[in-house]
């Protein structure tokens, strides 16, 4: 046996431009809605389909397809995303252009023309494409190898019959094997004439003193792809193999390195595979790794994902909430397992998706829970689940020793962050009853405590348990996540009396687009006299204003470093003014493209001035990034 072929053989050439009529024919043959809905639950409203945007955080679908038109267009929240299919992948899946559109050729079986590159972004995208090419041909080499006649391969398929799966599991999630050598796939590569380069930056192989080395090595190995099916990197797993190894050498779980087309806080294992279940059932488990996601799988729960080592993130509910109505944390019964769950409950409050926590009914992991079922299926799963204030509590109650009015008092501190986050009244009061029935307190006492929380710009819980997802430093990071939670960090941080006059000239300095924070901006402005402002003055009178409960929130759970918020407020002012210079920076460009067409004057002092500003531009980037 050869293994598999070259990877770049048959590769049509990056093309450099493209006929309009010929991407017009690309993108009038995709059926928009199909493609959409691999990535948004839709559904039929009148002639166009309506779904939760994803590309921001938003409760009541605004995000409207029309299959007529070939369009989609967002109408809530300050968002106003819209364009064609083209546009939908390019935003979706963050890739370029020409990556984009040979998706889209691809799939409606339009050819496209070969030239030269001529552009640094079709470089860019032509060596994205180069590692995706190397982790495909790895992959299909990892899958080969495993099928081999030698004593590695013949323990890595025994491991895997032990823990259940056999060669028709192992087929249908593509597992594989690296070699246990040192430079096993190198020397494949090598063999083969085939560039190292791609491989190196894909993190398959690396150089060394010794030359040339395999950076996954005697590992099963599993692929991780794109929401579009594309390998991404892989997961390599130890394995016992009597005589070769104990299973025990390196970490149990190596992910591939971050490189330009995987970052692991960015990626859900098993999401490809689990979309169409997901969309169907509304519902989406998430679990804390690969084999327990496999082990799903298999006994038939198909709506599951897996972090990749790290906790949920704001990225990770980018790709869900579109596609679920809520979600389930399957984690371990653990103390880590726990503080996940309570971690991705508070996150996902923020980001307007809410999840259930399943208790394991003391059973150490999954494998053990589905040993031990007769049935393991959905409702199974469903039919364990919390209510995420309930779990929220007994967390609350088990951190606090005592059951007195001590004890009491710092337990509805500690749930002030996710009471004061959720706006809806109905669902607010639904918490307080809540909350009175469990800890035997009335309504009307815990709602008094909570407006003393959120009066006083912190909440001590928040501070008290740095591993909860309100902790100042995570707080900082998710701040950024979108431009509007930036337009919100400037509005609280106007709420907080110690950094009011800087953060007021950023206001009045940057151009906002979320029309409930530019109300509430503009009131603050208002209430200001000679540069002072009492906010407690101002919450008394302004709780009509449509932002005030998330404000509030976001508010009192600022940090207290004042360095802290100074840098949140700076890097929210970048990202701001990133954001104003790239739409100049797409306005100029375009306008070149017209010159460029018609044959007008002032060509060239027109790219001098998208040149100059390109450059700021690429300057204030790497100044947010650092």
């Amino acid at each position: 046996m050869k293994g598999p072929r070259h990877p770049f053989q048959g590769l049509v050439g990056e093309m450099g431009r493209i006929p309009e009529t010929l991407i017009r024919r690309i993108i009038e043959s995709v059926d928009i809605v199909e493609l959409v809905s691999q990535y948004v639950r839709l559904t039929p409203a009148g002639r166009s389909y309506r779904g939760i945007c994803p590309f921001h955080g938003e409760k009541t679908p605004s995000f409207n397809v029309s299959p007529d038109k070939g369009f989609f267009k967002c109408f809530g929240g300050g968002c106003g995303k819209s364009g064609n299919a083209l546009s939908f992948l390019m935003e979706i899946e963050r890739i370029g252009f020409m990556e984009a559109l040979k998706i889209l050729a691809d799939k409606t079986g339009v050819s496209l023309p070969e030239s030269e590159v001529d552009d640094e972004a079709l470089e860019e995208e032509k060596r994205r494409d180069e590692i995706f090419l190397a982790n495909e041909w790895a992959s299909k080499f990892f899958v080969w190898y495993l099928k081999q006649d030698n004593p590695l391969a013949s323990a890595a398929r025994a491991y895997l019959e032990q823990r259940g799966f056999d060669s028709n599991w192992i087929d249908i999630f593509k597992w594989g094997l690296s070699p246990g050598g040192w430079s096993g796939m190198a020397d494949s590569i090598l063999r083969k004439g085939m560039g190292t380069e791609p491989f190196e930056k894909a993190s398959l192989i690396r150089t060394g003193r010794r030359g040339l080395y395999d950076f996954f090595r005697g590992r099963i190995m599993i692929p991780i792809l794109s929401p579009s099916g594309r390998v991404l990197g892989f997961g390599g797993r130890v394995f016992p193999a009597p005589g070769i190894n104990d299973g025990e050498e390196g970490p149990k779980y190596l992910n591939s390195p971050d490189t330009p087309v995987f970052t692991k806080g960015r990626v859900l294992y098993g999401f490809y595979e689990a979309k169409q279940a997901i969309r169907s059932s509304g519902v989406v488990v998430v679990v804390e790794g690969y084999m327990d996601r496999l082990a799903l799988a298999r006994a038939g729960v198909e709506n599951c994902v897996a972090v990749l080592g790290t906790a949920l993130t704001s990225h990770h509910l980018e790709l869900l909430r579109p596609m679920a109505r809520h979600g389930i944390l399957l984690l371990d019964s653990d103390e880590a397992g726990q503080t996940a769950a309570e971690r991705a409950v508070l996150l996902s409050q923020e980001a307007g998706f809410e999840f259930r926590v399943a208790n394991l009914k003391g059973y150490k992991d999954i494998d053990e829970f589905i040993a031990s079922e007769k049935a393991v299926d959905l409702t199974a799963i469903q039919n364990m689940c919390q209510e995420p204030l309930d779990f929220l509590i007994d967390r609350a109650v088990g951190r606090h020793s005592g059951a007195g009015a001590h004890t009491k008092a710092l337990v509805v501190d500690s749930l002030a962050p996710y009471v004061l986050a959720q706006t809806n009244t109905i669902v607010r009061h639904a918490y307080l009853q809540t909350i009175s029935r469990k800890l035997n307190l009335s309504p009307d006492m815990i709602a008094l405590e909570l407006r003393k929380s959120g009066k006083k710009g912190r909440f001590s819980a928040a501070h008290e348990v740095k591993k909860s997802a309100t902790s100042s430093k995570s707080l900082t990071q998710r701040g950024l996540a979108s431009d509007i939670q930036a337009e919100e960090n400037i509005i609280s941080l106007m709420l907080h009396s110690s950094l009011f006059e800087e953060a007021m000239k950023c206001f009045e300095e940057i151009s906002f687009e979320d029309g409930d924070l530019l109300a509430m901006g503009d009131a603050i402005l208002g209430e200001a006299e000679n540069g002072k402002f009492d906010p407690e003055r101002f919450l008394a009178v302004h709780s009509d204003l449509a932002a005030f409960d998330r404000m509030v929130a976001r508010t009192v759970q600022l940090p207290e470093d004042l360095t802290l918020l100074k840098s949140m407020l700076q890097q929210s002012r970048k990202r701001l003014e990133i954001r104003a210079g790239t739409r100049n920076l797409k306005a100029l460009k375009e306008k070149i493209s017209e010159l460029t067409r018609f044959g007008l004057p002032g060509e060239d002092s027109l790219k001098k001035l998208v040149s100059d500003l390109n450059e700021e531009y690429m300057s204030l980037k790497r100044e947010l990034e650092s």
